[in-house]
């Protein structure tokens, strides 16, 4: 369970024993009484399992199959090697029918043609002069 979770099944368990309302609980959470009240139900019907997210460990149904990825990489260097994301995007729309945003097809390419992921939260210390004080 995640930190959320965790905290929504404390704040329940509470609520149950009478220890807190649920209007305080709710408040705790920042949800609405009414979203506490459909928490607590699903507690009640299928226990702790009942307060984690229902789509944890599915398959996103946004996500590109990776078949198409390489259809689409393909199609890229042997016909329009050389397009921006933005204009490969709308051709890819236009005439395929495949349609791809061009943030991801620009990742997609990137990853693919050069072979390496852009860098994440490089750790770059900034260049601080020391405090120097004139000697009189």
């Amino acid at each position: 369970m995640s930190t959320k979770e965790l905290k929504r099944l404390h704040l329940i368990k509470k609520s149950e024993d009478k220890l807190i309302t649920q209007i305080k609980a709710a408040n705790m959470l920042n949800l609405s009484d009414r979203q506490f009240r459909r928490l607590i139900a699903k507690f009640r019907k299928y226990g702790d399992i009942g307060i984690i997210h229902q789509n944890r460990g599915k398959i996103s149904p946004r996500k590109i199959k990776p078949e198409i990825i390489t259809n689409v990489v393909d199609l890229y260097q042997s016909e329009f090697l050389g397009y921006k994301p933005t204009f490969f995007a709308e051709r890819l729309a236009d005439e395929y029918n495949i349609s791809i945003i061009k943030n991801l097809l620009g990742k997609y390419l990137l990853i693919t043609i050069s072979g390496h992921q852009k860098r994440k939260n490089l750790n770059i210390v900034p260049n601080v002069k020391e405090n120097t004080m004139l000697a009189n």
